[in-house]
């Protein structure tokens, strides 16, 4: 069982959920014993960092990936399936901000070692892929029949993936590479195993966790099983023309609904998921 810790901001139990620990949707405190013109400055670089993030192209990406396809909310899901926009603009994008560049600067790695060693070039990085023909997918990296995917994590996080161990505290991360792996080799690329790298944002490179497992093509036809189920379930409901039909889609509601794009924080439960948000928990 992952322990819980309290909310910074509303004193409540939370689950960390991607370094964050308070609710994303509680106000922060102030920044008590700074001067106006301190304060001016992060407001200011603070919305620089939103727009960008905002205008980057994983954000403005209205095609569902693997990183989309696993999540345990079928509403989420459903959301990403119907190309619903996005409503949820005030989380905090810095964890992903981080993940970004690093996944960057580690393409350039793998592309330096491959120049610098051409006896050993063996990195395959940033594939562009399709994924059973209909979801773009695109890859950190392949090797020697492995297909691995990058994850940055916060120290919290890190900490629960070494005591409790990859397959208890990020099981969707799992199936996530799966479907890398079955995308790999709908390429005709020979798959045999799958890789997790998990990098801390803050620390050293000795603290890295890897998980490495069997690549298992059932797992990533379980998966889209379920995701073609989701589709089949808005096209029954005819969810475009009738968007307060969102709320007959199953939801599974918790402390991780504030990282959702669709979430909505003006919204209470009794009005229900309709395009125009999900109140979550």
């Amino acid at each position: 069982m992952i322990p819980t810790v309290q909310c910074q901001a509303c004193g409540e139990p939370l689950i960390p959920v991607d370094g964050c620990v308070v609710h994303p949707d509680c106000p922060l405190p102030g920044m008590s014993g700074f001067d106006q013109e301190a304060d001016i400055l992060k407001e200011r670089v603070t919305n620089m960092v939103r727009y960008a993030s905002s205008q980057q192209p994983r954000s403005l990406q209205t095609a569902a990936g693997p990183s989309d396809l696993v999540s345990e909310c079928d509403r989420r899901v459903g959301y990403k399936l119907a190309g619903i926009s996005p409503v949820n603009l005030t989380w905090d994008p810095w964890p992903a901000v981080v993940g970004t560049a690093a996944h960057s600067w580690l393409e350039n790695a793998a592309k330096v070692w491959n120049r610098d060693h051409p006896e050993d070039n063996a990195w395959h990085t940033e594939v562009e892929l399709v994924l059973d023909g209909t979801f773009p997918a695109h890859s950190d990296l392949y090797l020697d029949g492995m297909v691995v995917d990058y994850k940055t994590k916060s120290a919290a996080q890190m900490a629960l993936i070494k005591r409790l161990g990859a397959t208890a505290v990020v099981p969707g991360a799992i199936k996530q590479v799966q479907l890398y792996g079955y995308a790999f080799q709908q390429a005709g690329y020979p798959v045999q195993r799958v890789g997790l790298v998990f990098l801390p944002r803050s620390g050293s490179l000795r603290s890295m966790m890897t998980w490495v497992g069997q690549y298992d093509k059932k797992v990533a036809q379980e998966t889209l099983s379920r995701v073609y189920s989701i589709a089949i379930r808005l096209n029954e409901l005819d969810i475009i023309s009738n968007p307060h039909r969102w709320e007959q889609v199953d939801a599974t509601p918790g402390n991780a609904c504030g990282l959702c794009s669709l979430y909505s924080p003006d919204k209470v439960l009794e009005s229900g998921a309709d395009d125009a948000g999900c109140p979550g928990r």
